[in-house]
């Protein structure tokens, strides 16, 4: 029968001030950044959240039967897990929205090597994509780096997996600004 899908959740709550526009929304070879992250999930999740920070309106024209949008308290990736947790209880998948170039099959890839448990995928600066689940409730730090090192997510090297590491690198400038 396959393996159990995971939740999906997009983590597209920022406020993109660096960016100096809304990163989601911004096109990436001609489709909005939010877009291209739900199709990375879509294969490997059965269900997907969008934790959008204090301003899920953003994100209301993509709800669909297996797509939510979610509020969360504004104050980072790791409370904005935390904050999810304490409702749902399954293990899920959690991606940025700026990271554009990782496909849905890299996921699946990251997916078929991950032990149980929380995992990131990366090297020891990457922080996302992960997994993880209601063990991050156990966490108190700010960053979600800190939070994923408290619960001993184990590294995944994107090399062992096939996976080029240059997908995983996530937008920081609008694309009229890229070299």
């Amino acid at each position: 029968m396959g393996k159990p899908k995971l939740m999906g959740i997009v983590l597209c709550g920022g406020s993109s001030k660096r960016f100096g526009e809304d990163k989601a929304l911004a096109e990436f070879n001609g489709r909005a950044m939010i877009d291209l992250a739900i199709e990375q999930l879509r294969p490997n999740c059965d269900h997907i959240v969008l934790l959008a920070g204090r301003r899920p309106h953003r994100f209301w024209s993509r709800l669909e039967p297996h797509i939510e949008v979610s509020s969360d308290p504004g104050e980072g990736p790791a409370e904005a897990l935390r904050y999810w947790f304490c409702e749902h209880k399954k293990r899920a998948l959690v991606i940025a929205v700026d990271m554009p170039k990782l496909t849905a099959s890299d996921l699946e890839r990251y997916l078929d090597d991950a032990p149980s448990g929380c995992s990131i995928l990366g090297d020891l600066k990457a922080t996302l994509p992960c997994i993880v689940d209601t063990t991050i409730l156990k966490t108190k730090a700010k960053s979600l780096k800190a939070c994923l090192s408290e619960v001993g997510a184990l590294r995944i090297s994107p090399e062992a997996i096939q996976i080029d590491e240059h997908l995983l690198i996530n937008v920081n400038r609008p694309m009229s600004q890229q070299e």
